[in-house]
């Protein structure tokens, strides 16, 4: 995606592209479930919740921290001793 554009920072809607990007992720797995609905999910399911496949991933990102301003202590970040790293 930064390949694509250039190093533009075109703002489309008020958002730069790295936000827009995450808040197509977000859109790509948001639905609306009741508490039953999440709790057979859990249940049944090996999949985790869309809540947890949209916030889990994106508050161990720096790129995430990066693209919305996030300083530690705010709700989507973690402290940098509890970010999960796998490569």
């Amino acid at each position: 995606m930064q390949k694509a554009y250039g190093g533009k920072k075109d703002v489309v809607g008020g958002f730069t592209p790295e936000q827009r990007f995450f808040l197509g992720w977000a859109r790509v797995w948001h639905d609306v479930s009741t508490p039953e609905d999440v709790r057979t999910q859990v249940l049944t399911d090996e999949h985790s919740p869309s809540h947890w496949r949209i916030n889990g991933p994106m508050s161990n990102l720096k790129e995430f921290r990066d693209a919305w301003g996030c300083k530690d202590g705010d709700a989507m970040t973690r402290p940098a001793d509890q970010l999960v790293r796998i490569w």
